[in-house]
């Protein structure tokens, strides 16, 4: 499944990077979160657990970073009987006035029991996390 959008911050683009490169904002706009841990700024670990779902293991690698214009995230979920791979990225413009225009894609790669479950059903929650995600980089980005 693939989903793309853009969204305008009323924040730098330097502040806007920095929210949407910070593992802890990422892990706390997943839903369920178990657990998590950052091993380093390019490796983050977390066990969620969905109601459609069976536990995940979740292992984040951020895969480019070209501060503060262009970022790449993978996200890779494995459980008993399925996987989730989620590819993201962002890239980063000025939009004039101190404000940021980004333009974002992702790519949700489900398998096994996980493949089951069809996009009509997993696109709704996907375009609310995603919600959910720029809403917190929103906050964070403008308060700095």
């Amino acid at each position: 499944m693939h989903l793309a959008g853009t969204r305008e911050f009323d924040a730098s683009r330097e502040a806007v990077f920095a929210a949407v490169t910070d593992p802890h904002l990422i892990a706390g706009a997943i839903p369920a979160l178990e657990s998590f841990e950052a091993v380093d700024a390019d490796h983050w670990t977390a066990t969620a657990k969905f109601s459609i779902a069976p536990r995940l293991r979740l292992t984040f690698e951020v895969l480019e970073r070209r501060k503060p214009e262009h970022s790449r995230l993978r996200i890779h979920g494995k459980s008993f009987g399925g996987s989730a791979v989620v590819d993201t990225s962002f890239d980063l413009a000025s939009a004039g006035d101190g404000r940021t225009a980004m333009h974002y894609e992702g790519e949700l790669h489900l398998s096994g029991l996980l493949g089951r479950i069809g996009e009509h059903a997993l696109r709704p929650l996907a375009e609310r996390q995603i919600e959910k995600l720029l809403a917190a980089i929103e906050h964070r980005a403008s308060s700095e």
